[in-house]
C-alpha cells in the first residue's frame, strides 16, 4: 500500500556444455542475468550463475572422483525479506561460491550386496564479509542387499559430517554422527515389511551449545 508500480527488465544469456566419454562425464551451465529498474537505477544488478560438475572413473566401475562447483545467490538473513528470484529488490541477497570434491568407492559382495564408501570435502564462500565461510568434511558408508527382492533384507548406513565455520575470532566446529540399520522381509515381489533403528545426535542439546561469532568456542555432537 502506498507503493508505486515499477517496471523491471530482465536480460539473460549463457551457455550449456556437456561431454560424456568413456570414464568421464562433465557438464557446465553458465548464465549471466541483468536486472534493470526504470526508476530505481541504484537497484540495477548483474548476477552470475554457474553449475559445473564432473565424474571421473579412476578405476573402471569401482573408484570414482566427483568434482563440482556452484556460483549463485542466496538469502542472507532467514528472518528477513525472502525471495526465490533475483527480480525482487529485498536487500537480503548475497553471492555464494560452493566447490567440492568427493572420491568414492563402489562396494559389491556377490550378486546381491552393494554399497558405497565416500569421502566429501565442500568449501562455501560468501561475498558478504559478515557471513561465515565454512568447510564441510563428510565420510559416508552404506551397504545393503538391495538387489535381492525375496527373503530377508538388510542395510546399514553410517555418516560422519563435520562443519568448520570461519568465525571472526577463531574456527568453530560442529560435528554430526548418525548410524542407521534396517532389517526387513519380502512378503511378495512388491511388498516388504521392515524396521529401522539408529542413533543420531541430540540436536536440541547441540543447538543450545553452538558457538556464537563472538565466543569463537568449538563444540561437537556425538552419538546418543
Amino acid at each position: 500500500e502506498g507503493k508505486k508500480p515499477e517496471r523491471i527488465t530482465e536480460v539473460t544469456t549463457g551457455f550449456n556444455f556437456a561431454r560424456n566419454v568413456p570414464r568421464l562425464d562433465t557438464s557446465v551451465a553458465y548464465q549471466v542475468q541483468g536486472v534493470f529498474f526504470d526508476k530505481m537505477h541504484d537497484a540495477d544488478r548483474v548476477f552470475h550463475q554457474l553449475d559445473a560438475n564432473s565424474r571421473i572413473d579412476l578405476a573402471r566401475d569401482r573408484l570414482f572422483l566427483d568434482l563440482f562447483g556452484v556460483y549463485d545467490q542466496t538469502n542472507v538473513d532467514p528472518a528477513g525479506k525472502f525471495t526465490f528470484t533475483n527480480l525482487a529488490s529485498t536487500g537480503n541477497l548475497t553471492d555464494v561460491a560452493i566447490s567440492g570434491a568427493s572420491p568414492n568407492l563402489a562396494l559389491s559382495i556377490g550378486d546381491n550386496v552393494a554399497g558405497e564408501l565416500r569421502y566429501s570435502y565442500t568449501r562455501v564462500n560468501y561475498a558478504d564479509p559478515d557471513f561465515q565461510d565454512s568447510d564441510e568434511r563428510a565420510a559416508h558408508f552404506s551397504l545393503a542387499n538391495s538387489a535381492k527382492r525375496e527373503g530377508v533384507s538388510w542395510s546399514i548406513d553410517y555418516l560422519q559430517d563435520r562443519f568448520d565455520y570461519q568465525a571472526p575470532s577463531s574456527n568453530s566446529e560442529v560435528e554430526f554422527k548418525t548410524f542407521q540399520a534396517e532389517l526387513g522381509h519380502w512378503v511378495g515381489p512388491t511388498v516388504r515389511l521392515f524396521t529401522t533403528q539408529g542413533l543420531e545426535p541430540n540436536y536440541a542439546l547441540l543447538a543450545a551449545s553452538l558457538p556464537t561469532a563472538a565466543s569463537g568456542t568449538a563444540t561437537s555432537g556425538g552419538l546418543d
